[in-house]
């Protein structure tokens, strides 16, 4: 594989004397076109062709995965050979600025965008999905032993055989597919059973016992013949059980594929000249999942009990805070995008109770403030739960968080001490990131925060003085590294 990159490198280098119609400038965009990238075919439309596309190059960040927009059921072999055999015979052809159609293969017109991308390929890749014959099975039970209840089960078997070619300078080669297979499933409710019982016994004299093996392969004989259950195995699995195979195969991770490509000698090579020649580029199962994020942004925090006479500060809504958040990943739970979090934070600038607020009457009966302007900062200490979604180097997420938040009343003149408070509540994020590698996540999140009040007390007894309140829009903004 090395001997094949600087085979292609030395080519595209050498383009400017072999033929004259490529500039020095062309040459160098035409290496570029070169960084490890891998063409990628789908043949069938379909969800599951996405999700392929998706977990590939999410596992694999080094090689750039790039669509091949050519239309549906193509020979990606021929059409391979066809562009390589272009390539030798026509280079000058194949400058980036050229756009447009390129030249018409198979009945369709192809773009020189796609030719490009073919021809400065080091593989091609095409996922082939196949199903086997829907099947029916049950009746068995789902429900407990004091209130069962019943289910038939369609499942059929999902083979995913993932073509494999090897681009060099002079021709295409055809390795070894890969595989891997799923069970996918789909319980069918019976919500009358006793129905159905009726029904078998009708048809076959029989008084069914639903914990009896034969009486249970009786009942489904039976009910196969019935039209609608009849409909339903005779239905295309791929459409049928469509939802199930893509949260099946999502959970895997393509797992078995992607260690089939580890152990392949042509990837072994170093996806990019910057990289050692015997280092492999990191990958999201090389991570042990603990993520550190520093969050800067701003939180709801306000000293004004609620009050009709005293008018709303708006500024109260957005105190700038900065946070710290430890994440972990489930990932030895089967469930890598989900977290579990500890954040800590503090707001920067104290807040302090508005003018009008001042003239009031204080909301509770205590020990007295003797500074009317006294202010306060809150620290918040919560635990939580992150789910992410990964849409190549980009992302979403949402998360919960509940705990304690704390506050502290700053010079208040209180002999006792200084007094603080305590209140309980949480936070809901959503937000959207962008992962230029699987260390580093860049992000932006809005949410929503409440606590309870949080009345003050010093040396154990209460303080005159408004609760630090918590109530409204969270905005943040953060950058992460995961280990």
């Amino acid at each position: 594989m090395k001997r094949l990159h600087r085979l292609l490198l030395g080519s595209l280098l050498l383009a400017p004397v072999l033929h004259p119609g490529v500039n020095p400038a062309q040459a160098a965009e035409l290496q570029s076109l070169n960084r490890a990238s891998i063409a990628f075919y789908q043949p069938q439309e379909g969800p599951l062709g996405e999700l392929a596309f998706q977990l590939l190059k999410q596992a694999q960040p080094g090689y750039a995965y790039q669509p091949l927009k050519v239309g549906n059921d193509l020979n990606l072999e021929a059409f391979l050979s066809a562009v390589k055999g272009y390539q030798q015979t026509n280079p000058a052809d194949l400058a980036p600025e050229k756009t447009g159609p390129a030249f018409n293969f198979d009945d369709r017109t192809v773009t020189w965008a796609d030719v490009r991308q073919v021809a400065f390929a080091a593989f091609a890749v095409s996922p082939n999905w196949s199903w086997s014959p829907l099947n029916l099975s049950g009746p068995h039970q789902t429900g407990s032993s004091d209130a069962p209840q019943w289910a038939f089960r369609a499942e059929s078997k999902l083979d995913l055989k993932l073509d494999l070619y090897q681009v060099t300078p002079t021709e295409v080669k055809t390795l070894a597919p890969l595989q891997e297979s799923w069970q996918i499933s789909k319980e069918i409710p019976i919500r009358n059973i006793e129905q159905i019982l009726n029904v078998v016994k009708g048809a076959t004299g029989v008084t069914v016992d639903l914990k009896n093996p034969d009486h249970q392969a009786l009942v489904l004989e039976v009910v196969k013949k019935i039209p609608s259950f009849k409909e339903q195995i005779e239905q295309d699995p791929a459409s049928y059980l469509a939802e199930a195979a893509y949260d099946t195969v999502r959970a895997s991770g393509l797992s078995t594929t992607l260690a089939q490509i580890k152990q392949r000698d042509e990837f072994k090579t170093a996806n990019s000249p910057s990289q050692p020649p015997d280092k492999s580029p990191a990958s999201s199962d090389d991570l042990i999942g603990l993520e550190f994020a520093l969050r800067a942004g701003s939180v709801p925090l306000m000293m004004n009990e609620f009050n009709p006479q005293v008018p709303f500060d708006a500024a109260s809504l957005f105190v700038p805070q900065v946070q710290l958040d430890i994440a972990y990943s489930l990932k030895g739970l089967n469930l890598p995008d989900t977290y579990v979090t500890l954040s800590g934070g503090s707001t920067v600038l104290p807040v302090m109770r508005s003018v009008f607020a001042q003239n009031q009457q204080p909301p509770v009966l205590g020990v007295p403030v003797q500074n009317p302007r006294a202010s306060a900062i809150a620290i918040n200490s919560t635990i939580g739960l992150d789910q992410r979604w990964h849409f190549g180097g980009w992302g979403a997420h949402l998360g919960v968080n509940g705990g304690l938040l704390t506050g502290l009343l700053l010079d208040s003149f209180v002999f006792s001490g200084m007094p603080n408070s305590f209140s309980y509540g949480g936070t809901v994020l959503t937000g959207a990131f962008w992962e230029p590698n699987p260390h580093y996540r860049i992000g932006a999140d809005v949410g929503f925060r409440y606590f309870t009040d949080g009345f003050f007390f010093s040396g154990g007894q209460p303080v005159a003085f408004s609760p630090l309140t918590t109530l409204g829009p969270v905005l943040h903004a953060y950058v992460a590294y995961q280990f």
